[in-house]
């Protein structure tokens, strides 16, 4: 009896992975020959409070996008690919959105790159929100979230990773189409940063800080697992994961974020720019 059940459930876990492929694979066909909308993408690190920035841009409904889908671009045809996850995941069929989201947090996955053609920042059709978070915090939250991960770890992916963003704004050298936002000014300086975001997209419809819940909300591997995502709303008090960082790996990743956000001051525009 056990045996038939154990079939009956694999038989049905089957028909949902071909019934799912399916589905996106007729979403891939339905939006092939259409434009694009713009693209937007979030270029961060981990534990940035990307999650949350991605859920507050969905609030607009001229945005649309749910976290990181890993595509790897090499041309504008891989976009007709971000369209279909991007739709087929939030299962919205019509394309009414202004700006496609997509987030990058990572060089390479799996040995490959996520953005391997230059000419597809240097586009005038692509807008950047380079988000970056001091390092403490940011350091603290990695070792709680990937126990497997050691201080040292930690720190060269953190300031390889602001590194590779110096490089992408210095790439696209367009200060309209890139925009440098911090994660305590996000949470603490909402107002002027919800602002400062309608206007550098030029959206109609305002950005609010209550969102809403998506299908792929706290899903590992596409945003921010823990509970504190789930909450529909910025989390004004952010309290630091009860871990102690070593003073010489602080030093570092501090003269890494101050040297990044000196650098993207210079090719973006910022919440107190003109």
């Amino acid at each position: 009896m056990e045996k038939k059940y154990a079939i009956a459930a694999n038989l049905r876990n089957f028909m949902s992975q071909v019934g799912r492929q399916s589905l996106y694979h007729y979403y891939l066909w339905h939006f092939k020959g259409k434009e694009p909308p713009l693209k937007l993408f979030i270029l961060s690190h981990m534990r940035s409070g990307s999650s949350l920035l991605t859920h507050i841009l969905n609030t607009n409904p001229e945005v649309l996008g749910f976290g990181e889908t890993f595509t790897q671009y090499s041309s504008e045809k891989d976009f007709y690919q971000l369209m279909a996850e991007v739709h087929f995941t939030l299962r919205q069929f019509r394309v009414s959105e202004t700006y496609l989201l997509d987030k990058i947090l990572h060089d390479r996955i799996h040995g490959h790159g996520l953005i391997n053609n230059s000419d597809i920042l240097k586009s005038d059709k692509t807008f950047v929100i380079f988000l970056i978070r001091e390092p403490e915090s940011s350091l603290a939250s990695m070792l709680k979230l990937m126990q497997n991960l050691n201080q040292e770890k930690a720190l060269d992916y953190y300031t390889g990773r602001l590194l590779s963003l110096e490089n992408y704004a210095k790439l696209i050298d367009k200060k309209e189409r890139c925009f440098l936002l911090t994660y305590d000014q996000l949470c603490h300086q909402t107002e002027s940063v919800l602002k400062r975001l309608q206007e550098f997209l030029n959206v109609q419809h305002a950005f609010s800080e209550q969102y809403q819940i998506l299908r792929t909300t706290g899903r590992k591997y596409v945003g921010d697992p823990s509970s504190k995502i789930q909450a529909g709303k910025i989390m004004k008090n952010n309290k630091n994961a009860d871990i102690s960082i070593l003073p010489n790996v602080i030093e570092k990743a501090t003269k890494a974020f101050n040297q990044c956000y000196a650098s993207l001051s210079d090719y973006c525009l910022m919440i107190d720019s003109e």
